[in-house]
């Protein structure tokens, strides 16, 4: 999905506030997602170019928008600017909301600023806003608030290394996940995502950035080439959360899932407050079990799944990998693989590698 839509904002007394054109990413729902590649000229209440790439999350239902700037200097990691306004609008090639004068800056630090309080304040005589619009301003400061303060998405912050650089995962990475070169191994656990332009895939989409029980994450080399994710699933906020990371095969085994994890345990457990974090592996997946034991995670219990009849042979006929044939097993509904599950608590992880 891509093609150039018009975004409008304009005062209460239609008037234009800002218009541009961005490209459509995604529309599903109560959920619109534009973005704004960097030097697109804006008009309205003052007329430039955009400095920065954005991207925009406006909903049907909902008094407020975010726009979320990913940049690309070192430290400066995300900011996002949230606009008070009514429930956005499109008909095919406009997106458009009124805009209700607040506003909050959020930057990379969760530093929040509540903005332009003065103008709303004179705009309330001058343009006589109902009761309606004042109790749904209102709402929606505090939902506002409440989202961040939770770490709802799509409010999230990059996380800098000295070799990878984790930040929100966009629907175009979908696109850039499918030019991925190399194969995967039998044996290998792939994150398998829906045909492009199918409606699976905008469901899969969907599925990730508006439940509040999943996030997604994106993992760029220093290069800003996408080399792979980081997904949390079975979310119970403050308490625990699913991980799942998955590398592009032919960029397995250059140490960016180690500092990956490395990187994303502190935010995890000291960002958004959880006090556990767990994970299920392939044993035979004897790389992958290595990483996680290096950042803290300790092995609780084991589980057999289905396994496909091609990971089986491939481990079988391999001399190299027959210590991993225990691994496997035959059953009357088919091949089984045995899986490993792991936790690291927050004070565990603090106690063995908070210091790092």
């Amino acid at each position: 999905m891509s093609q150039s839509v018009t975004y409008q904002s304009v005062k209460y007394d239609g008037s234009v506030n800002y218009r541009w054109t961005a490209q459509l990413e995604y529309a599903r729902s109560n959920l619109i997602i534009l973005c704004t590649p960097v030097g697109t000229p804006y008009t309205g209440r003052r007329s430039g170019t955009a400095q920065h790439a954005f991207r925009s999350y406006l909903w049907t239902d909902r008094w407020f928008n975010v726009n979320q700037t990913h940049f690309s200097e070192p430290d400066a990691g995300i900011r996002h600017y949230v606009n008070i306004g009514t429930p956005a609008t499109f008909d095919g090639s406009t997106v458009s909301f009124v805009d209700l004068d607040l506003d909050f800056d959020l930057d990379n630090r969760w530093n929040l600023t509540l903005l332009d309080e003065d103008e709303y304040a004179a705009h309330i005589g001058r343009y006589n806003y109902s009761t309606h619009v004042r109790q749904n301003v209102e709402k929606a400061t505090l939902d506002v608030r409440r989202a961040i303060q939770s770490r709802a998405w799509p409010f999230a912050t990059a996380i800098e290394g000295d070799h990878v650089r984790l930040r929100p995962f966009f629907w175009s990475d979908l696109g850039r996940m499918d030019q991925w070169r190399g194969e995967y191994t039998p044996i290998d656990d792939p994150w398998i995502i829906p045909a492009p332009g199918t409606f699976e895939r905008r469901e899969w989409y969907w599925h990730y950035v508006e439940t509040p029980v999943t996030r997604l994450y994106a993992i760029d080399n220093c290069a800003g080439e996408l080399v792979g994710h980081i997904s949390l699933r079975e979310i119970t906020p403050a308490s625990q959360a699913r991980l799942g990371i998955g590398l592009a095969p032919g960029e397995v085994g250059k140490g960016y899932g180690t500092e990956a994890l490395r990187m994303f345990l502190p935010y995890f457990f000291d960002v958004l407050g959880f006090e556990r974090i767990v994970l299920d592996v392939a044993a035979s997946n004897v790389r992958a079990v290595r990483a996680y034991e290096r950042v803290g995670f300790k092995r609780y219990s084991d589980h057999y799944r289905g396994a496909s009849e091609g990971a089986y042979w491939h481990i079988h006929n391999q001399p190299q990998n027959s210590g991993l044939k225990i691994n496997f097993r035959r059953t009357a509904w088919g091949f089984q693989q045995l899986y490993y599950d792991m936790d690291v608590a927050r004070d565990a992880w603090h106690a063995g590698h908070g210091g790092e």
